[in-house]
């Protein structure tokens, strides 16, 4: 089974990030606002940077 995974997970990256890249940064704020850690609020601003290199 984990031979799928293997040329799923670029496709899937790809997905993501375009999905990811549309979330609205005010969100993160506020569910840190409320509580959250950088881990639960996903902290997607570290993952846009990551992206672009």
């Amino acid at each position: 089974m984990l031979v799928h995974l293997i040329p799923a997970v670029p496709y899937t990256t790809i997905v993501l990030a375009g999905s990811f890249s549309r979330f609205d940064p005010e969100y993160e704020a506020q569910a840190q606002t409320l509580g959250a850690g950088t881990f639960r609020s996903g902290d997607t601003s570290r993952f846009r940077r990551s992206l672009r290199g």
